[in-house]
């Protein structure tokens, strides 16, 4: 018989086995920050700077043979991306032990930044006696969103002409202002289209050239192909130009900007008098987490922000059509996202 309150011989063999199967591993941490330094170990007190050493400790404690979940501890502030930060299987975790990103902090807002902050504004000598300021920009790619804050500024537009028609090839568009063939860069203009009756759709297309009249009284706008033929399969015609963007012309309404990669600057519309420490942000990496191969690899609380999108700016045509959440292009491809195009958390490759 048993002693009173000591377990039975049974419970008592069990229970150091049972002990033994829930302890849980200590998990590894590692710490970063975009005021720390990569020179660091990586700690709470000496953090890493940049994701890329995050993941090459992280690679180099995989290839060592996880025995705990590894936690990422991402500080606040801004982990500015020009290229996608890639999570690949090197960074794996394990059926077992995850590798796990996550603010450091609850109060934390660390935030992978697809965006640079564009500063230095001034007014600008190319439209004198308007109110319209200048920055530099310095890429070869246009960029096609500016934010002020979290808020998405307008490309400047110009309103459909009366007496377009679509031209005799089936190319563009005829019976346009003899005053657009003057337009600096005119394949930067874009032609939107939602179709009437069609609430949920629309076509994007950038424009190849515009050719004044023998006349000199109007001019013909070719639209790239196919981007154009594809739109016209779609049964797009005059009625369903919406709006016309990223023209310099028409940059006459506060927050609207446009992006010149002939004269290399933003030039933004405001009747405010800008300081010098005024920015605004504008978008630069199409893709800003790429993970491929990877497995067992959690992200909590992090914020993704301030993607870019050229598809319409490509050289294959261009074409792009929204319709019901999906995307269509002139690859053929088709993607279906939750969110408008530039509100996309994270954005895609199509």
């Amino acid at each position: 018989m048993n002693a009173p309150g000591s377990a039975p011989p049974v419970q008592a063999a069990i229970a150091p086995a049972l002990t033994a199967q829930t302890t849980v591993a200590t998990p590894v941490n590692l710490y970063v920050i975009p005021s720390g330094s990569d020179a660091n170990p990586g700690t709470a007190t000496l953090p890493f700077r940049t994701l890329e050493k995050v993941n090459a400790a992280v690679a180099a404690l995989v290839t060592a043979g996880l025995s705990s979940d590894v936690i990422v501890n991402m500080g606040s502030g801004s982990y500015v991306r020009s290229a996608a930060w890639s999570i690949t299987s090197a960074v794996s975790g394990t059926p077992k032990y995850r590798v796990i990103f996550k603010k450091w902090n609850a109060a934390d807002t660390p935030t992978i930044h697809g965006g640079i902050a564009v500063k230095n504004w001034v007014r600008s000598p190319r439209f004198p006696g308007k109110p319209i300021w200048e920055a530099a920009w310095t890429s070869s790619s246009i960029t096609r969103h500016l934010f002020r804050n979290d808020q998405r500024l307008k490309r400047a537009h110009i309103p459909v002409p009366p007496g377009l028609t679509i031209s005799e090839f089936k190319n563009g568009f005829s019976g346009a202002p003899a005053s657009w063939a003057q337009w600096k860069e005119p394949t930067l203009v874009e032609f939107v289209f939602r179709p009437v009756g069609k609430m949920f759709t629309e076509h994007r297309c950038t424009v190849a050239s515009v050719a004044l009249a023998p006349d000199g009284a109007s001019s013909t706008v070719f639209i790239k192909q196919s981007c154009f033929a594809w739109a016209l399969e779609r049964k797009v015609d005059v009625d369903a130009i919406a709006v016309i963007e990223n023209v310099a012309e028409g940059l006459d309404t506060n927050d609207e900007w446009v992006c010149s990669l002939a004269d290399q600057k933003l030039y933004y519309y405001t009747t405010a008098n800008l300081s010098s420490s005024f920015a605004l942000t504008a978008t630069v990496a199409q893709t800003i987490l790429a993970v491929n191969g990877a497995k067992y690899v959690t992200f909590q609380g992090i914020r993704f922000r301030f993607s870019e999108w050229l598809q319409v700016n490509n050289n294959g045509g261009g074409y792009v059509e929204r319709s019901n959440g999906w995307f269509r292009t002139s690859t053929s491809f088709s993607v279906q996202v939750s969110y408008p195009l530039h509100h996309l958390p994270v954005n895609h490759k199509i």
